[in-house]
């Protein structure tokens, strides 16, 4: 019997390479987080401002943050931001997990506390990989685009942590499919909370597999500015310090979401789950429209403040960011 070969070329070419991840860094992490979303859900935005709170956090006296740029663009995103500018979109089929790390200290009366959390960003083309449906009808991405997407999808299922986020402006807000944005891919769903449920779920058979529970995870609602006009004839906020409305909210628009989370809670009890609803405000004309760059692009308002130190800063809920970067302090040690 003859035994067939593959030709060490091909299978040195579709073997991860040894640093093709972030693997080999410089301080050891105790979790990785990685964000999840579909495309354009928001989830450079989040990585990006970020790092900007703990550029204003860096005022206290017991916090401290080194920003691990890596691969990432993570210095430009959050200068983009500064100047009232997105991030750029996000590489898809790329072979290199774009990572952030932030390596932050907490003093206490003890010492310190000190944790190294890499934020995994990652196109949500190859997110999206994660959902059976899309696989069958996206069509042939080829060997080179496949296989860079099925390597960054493992990565980012081996995570402890997530950062999930949820797009308030595609929920479906009436019985007749009425959305502010719609999701930008055709090949998906057009309710997000199908496409959400439908990632988490092959996110939580991994971790099932494995037998490795997922530690934490962040729900980061994002662009609630947009959906907020929609909603405040039913009188809901889900800024409002309680969180009664945030409940609502995620029951009514993300019901499938919220069940998949519930029930994974539920099997594993020690998984860490915190809501944080955001925005971004955007520039608008007299008659409330948004305004554009020539490129098509949004235009971040600047925060309203008389302070110098917040004149290079965009119109964003700044408090949540704070409470995220809090709450990933928890994970400390």
């Amino acid at each position: 019997m003859v035994e067939l070969k593959v030709p060490s070329m091909i299978t040195d070419a579709l073997r991860p390479k040894k640093d093709q991840f972030p693997s080999s860094r410089l301080y050891e992490y105790k979790n990785r987080f990685s964000l999840l979303g579909t495309v354009g859900a928001g989830k450079s935005t989040i990585a990006g401002l970020v790092v900007l709170t703990t550029q204003t956090l860096g005022v206290r006296p017991n916090f401290i943050c080194r920003i691990l740029e890596r691969n990432s663009n993570i210095y430009g995103d959050v200068s983009n931001l500064r100047s009232g500018r997105f991030p750029q979109k996000t590489v898809a089929y790329d072979s290199f997990a774009t990572e952030a790390g932030l390596l932050l200290t907490q003093k206490t009366l003890l010492g310190s506390k000190k944790i190294q959390i890499p934020i995994c960003d990652v196109a949500g083309e190859d997110i999206q990989m994660m959902i059976h449906q899309y696989r069958k009808v996206v069509g042939p991405l080829g060997t080179a685009a496949y296989s860079a997407a099925s390597q960054l999808v493992r990565y980012i299922k081996e995570s402890e942590g997530f950062i999930v986020a949820v797009d308030a402006s595609r929920a479906v807000i009436g019985r007749k499919g009425e959305q502010v944005q719609s999701e930008t891919d055709k090949h998906i769903h057009p309710d997000p909370d199908v496409n959400l449920v439908r990632i988490l779920n092959d996110v939580f058979d991994y971790k099932e597999q494995i037998r490795k529970p997922i530690k934490a995870i962040a729900i980061v609602i994002t662009k609630w500015d947009e959906l907020k006009p929609h909603v405040e004839h039913l009188g809901m906020n889900i800024m409002e310090p309680t969180k009664h409305d945030l409940t609502v909210f995620m029951q009514t628009y993300f019901p499938s979401v919220n069940q998949a989370i519930q029930s994974y809670r539920f099997a594993h009890p020690n998984t860490n789950v915190e809501y944080f609803p955001t925005y971004v405000e955007i520039e608008r004309d007299d008659k409330g429209k948004a305004k554009k760059r020539v490129d098509g692009t949004f235009v971040i308002k600047p925060k309203e403040s008389m302070l110098i130190s917040d004149m290079r800063k965009p119109s964003y809920s700044e408090e949540t960011y704070a409470e995220l970067i809090d709450w990933l302090l928890g994970f400390a040690s």
